[in-house]
């Protein structure tokens, strides 16, 4: 009986360790096959957004480009805005873990609108940084991009606008960013606030928003700050790449039509490629407040 019993255990366990072997072989079959796909979609998007580069024409200056602040060009605008860009889809992967765990309230969509309010913030607070400017008073948030963002991305689509409206209101409007915030995002605001105050996010964005200080500093070197990001984990090499891609020909636009048309494509490029979703989230609130911001500091008086 007792040795019936043991070789009955015996049996257990051989079978139990047969089913994991397979598992695991079937597992790094799987790994093996889907892998190189991943990495050959990328591989598509990155050449995609290249030619892109290679082939697009700045429009002609006009008299809609000329500024009516501080800046001689929409393409001196675009430095500043690089701050709004870089620091937007920082803060997202940055405070990913936080923003997921803050959202958590609202059912699984607040994560989503939290990685938002969290480019909202950062970009604003990282362009403000960069700009050195010291404005009195609130000023015109400037006018709408015209940006094509694909429908299962829509509850990012305020955050361009959002982004000019908490630097006139909270920088140069001396409104409170709680205030701001349980105006803005009324059902979420709670989860927004509970973000905004933890001591992770306060540590995050002081660092982002010092190096932007740098950043200004630095002749507005993208390179060297997407590069610093990096190596402290802010980001990843996806969505470095990306934007420095993005710098790169964004700070060839001449007109708004320009970044519209160069937002736009990489907008439709990243969200079609296999990037992971929060890679797609962090890049897609990047481009969006490049698309907008330059209407706010060339409004700036």
């Amino acid at each position: 009986m007792l040795n019936n019993m043991k070789n009955f255990k015996s049996k257990i366990i051989f079978a139990v360790m047969l089913i994991m072997g397979i598992s695991a072989f079937v597992g790094c079959e799987k790994g093996q096959i889907e892998a190189p796909k991943s990495e050959e979609n990328t591989k598509v998007l990155f050449e995609s957004l290249k030619q892109f580069n290679l082939d697009f024409t700045p429009s002609k200056i006009n008299s809609n480009s000329s500024p009516k602040g501080f800046w001689s060009s929409v393409g001196e605008v675009c430095k500043v805005a690089g701050a709004d860009i870089i620091g937007a889809g920082t803060c997202v992967w940055a405070t990913k873990e936080l923003a997921a765990a803050a959202g958590c309230c609202t059912g699984g969509t607040g994560a989503a609108v939290v990685a938002g309010a969290s480019a909202v913030i950062g970009g604003a607070g990282a362009s403000y940084a960069a700009s050195g400017i010291k404005l009195k008073g609130s000023n015109p948030v400037g006018g709408l991009s015209n940006i094509n963002l694909p429908v299962e991305y829509y509850y990012l689509s305020n955050v361009g606008v959002f982004h000019n409206s908490f630097i006139n209101d909270v920088y140069y409007g001396n409104i409170l960013e709680t205030n701001w915030i349980r105006e803005n995002y009324t059902s979420d605001s709670t989860c927004v606030l509970g973000f905004v105050q933890n001591t992770q996010w306060i540590e995050i964005k002081s660092l982002i928003y010092s190096s932007f200080v740098d950043y200004s500093a630095n002749n507005y070197n993208y390179l060297q700050i997407l590069n610093y990001f990096k190596d402290i984990n802010y980001i990843n090499s996806n969505i470095k790449n990306v934007l420095e891609s993005y710098m790169e020909v964004y700070l060839t636009a001449t007109s708004f039509e320009d970044i519209d048309n160069i937002s736009n494509f990489y907008i439709s490029e990243v969200s079609n490629s296999s990037l992971t979703e929060i890679e797609k989230e962090a890049l897609l609130c990047s481009f969006l407040v490049g698309a907008n911001s330059p209407h706010f500091w060339l409004q700036s008086e």
